[in-house]
C-alpha cells in the first residue's frame, strides 16, 4: 500500500474585515492571512476498499465525513472517477481546535496535496484550489498558503509580500469558538469599525513591520 506523510500548517489572520452577507447565506470577507510553522501531522495509506477514514489523536475528533480531511479525500476521488479508492488518514494534531488557525481546513487542504501525489492525478495548484472550495471557504488559501489577500468567501486570493522580520507568538486560551456561532453574532449587530486592510497591504510592500502591527485588526 502507498503511504505519503504530509504537513499541515496553520495560519493566522494578520487582519480579518466582514464585508457583508452573500445570497447564498455566506459573508464577504477581505483578510489578509500568514501560514505559520505550528503544523499537523498527517500520514495518508492508500486502500482498496473504498473506505475514507481518518484516525487522529484527540479522541473528539470525528473520523467520517464530518472530517473535512474524509470530505476532501471522498470529494478528490470521486472528482478523479476513482471508484472504489479509500484512505486512511492518520492525524496528529498540534493546532489548537477552535482557535480559528484553520486546523480543520489546513488538514483537508493537505490530503488534496497528498492524495494528487499518491495517485498521479498532478492536478496544478489551480485546479487543486478549485476543487478545495467544495471543502471549505478556507481550503484554497490553505492548499499553497503563505502571506495572501483573500476577498469573496476567501477564495480569491492575491499574494502578497512575506512579513518583515520578526516573531509571532501564538497564545490560545482555555476555551473554543465556534466559527458558525461568531458569523451568526456578527449578523446581528452593525459592524461600525473596519480594518485599514489598504493602509496595511502598503505597510507589506514597504516592508514596514511598525506599519503592519498599526494595522492589525479582526
Amino acid at each position: 500500500m502507498k503511504s505519503i506523510s504530509e504537513k499541515a500548517y496553520a495560519k493566522i489572520n494578520i487582519s480579518l474585515d466582514v464585508t457583508g452577507r452573500r445570497p447564498d447565506g455566506y459573508h464577504d470577507m477581505l483578510m489578509v492571512m500568514q501560514s505559520v510553522t505550528l503544523c499537523d501531522e498527517l500520514c495518508l495509506t492508500l486502500t482498496g476498499d473504498g473506505i475514507c477514514r481518518a484516525d487522529c489523536d484527540l479522541r473528539f475528533v470525528p473520523s467520517d465525513e464530518r472530517n473535512l480531511a474524509v470530505k476532501a479525500a471522498k470529494l478528490f476521488f470521486a472528482h478523479c472517477g476513482l471508484e472504489g479508492a479509500g484512505v486512511r488518514i492518520e492525524i496528529r494534531k498540534h493546532i489548537p481546535v477552535g482557535a480559528g488557525m484553520a486546523g480543520g481546513s489546513t488538514d483537508a487542504a493537505a490530503v488534496l496535496r497528498a492524495l494528487n501525489v499518491l495517485t498521479g492525478a498532478n492536478f496544478s495548484a489551480e485546479q487543486l484550489r478549485a476543487l478545495a472550495l467544495t471543502v471549505g471557504s478556507d481550503v484554497p488559501y490553505c492548499v499553497t498558503g503563505g502571506m495572501m489577500l483573500a476577498e469573496g468567501r476567501g477564495e480569491i486570493l492575491s499574494p502578497l509580500p512575506e512579513l518583515p522580520g520578526g516573531w509571532i507568538v501564538i497564545c490560545k486560551p482555555p476555551f473554543s469558538v465556534s466559527t458558525a456561532e461568531l458569523f451568526g453574532r456578527i449578523d446581528k449587530r452593525r459592524i461600525t469599525a473596519h480594518p485599514d486592510t489598504q493602509g496595511l497591504c502598503a505597510a507589506l510592500h514597504a516592508g514596514d513591520l511598525r506599519g503592519v502591527a498599526r494595522r492589525m485588526f479582526n
